[in-house]
Parts: C-alpha cells; sequence; structure tokens
C-alpha cells in the first residue's frame, strides 16, 4: 500500500471485511509517500521523501496494528487520515498466492 501527501497523523487502513487495520503516526508532507508492505516474511513501513530517500517507519505503528492478509473472497478496505476533509491518494496492490499440494 502506498499513500501520497500531502496527510495528516494518523494514517489507518481497516480491511472491513475483519475488523484489522495498521496505522501509521506519521504526516506526509506534499511529495512523500508512506509505503506499507504486508507481505509474508518481508513486513515494512518506509517513509519515502521527495527525493525518493527511504527511511524505516516501523517504529511509528500503532502497537495494536495488524499486519493483515486479505481473506479469500471480496475485501472491503477503509482508509484514513487524522483530518477528515483530507483525500490523500491511495494505492493497493496485491498479488494473489496459491499453495498446492
Amino acid at each position: 500500500m502506498t499513500f501520497e501527501g500531502p496527510a495528516t497523523s494518523p494514517i489507518r487502513i481497516e480491511n472491513e471485511t475483519t475488523g484489522e487495520f495498521i496505522e501509521v503516526s506519521q504526516s506526509l508532507l506534499a511529495g512523500e509517500k508512506l509505503w506499507i508492505s504486508t507481505e509474508f516474511g518481508k513486513k515494512r513501513v518506509d517513509r519515502i521523501a521527495v527525493d525518493g530517500t527511504r527511511t524505516n517507519a516501523f517504529n511509528y505503528i500503532n502497537l495494536a496494528s495488524t499486519f493483515f492478509q486479505l481473506e479469500s473472497g471480496n475485501n472491503l478496505l477503509t482508509y484514513s487520515t487524522g483530518e477528515d476533509f483530507e483525500k490523500a491518494p491511495v494505492t493497493i496492490k496485491f498479488y494473489p498466492r496459491y499453495l498446492a499440494v
């Protein structure tokens, strides 16, 4: 997931299907991004500056957050920032993973 600034802290994405959420206590300036990966074994939270410099932002995660995985079928995801009027652009990408025996 990638959030684009400007955005006011906290930045939150919630899976309404399961009630799980990820919340980061960081504000973003215009041109900055917050990148969250929930990939199995590769969980990360990075703040990306305008010049492309990445900074680890994992320590800004709300301790009640869960790096959720999508459920099979439909999932309803919502996002919010600290201000009701802000509508920061968000990009969500996922890759289907299949197990076989």
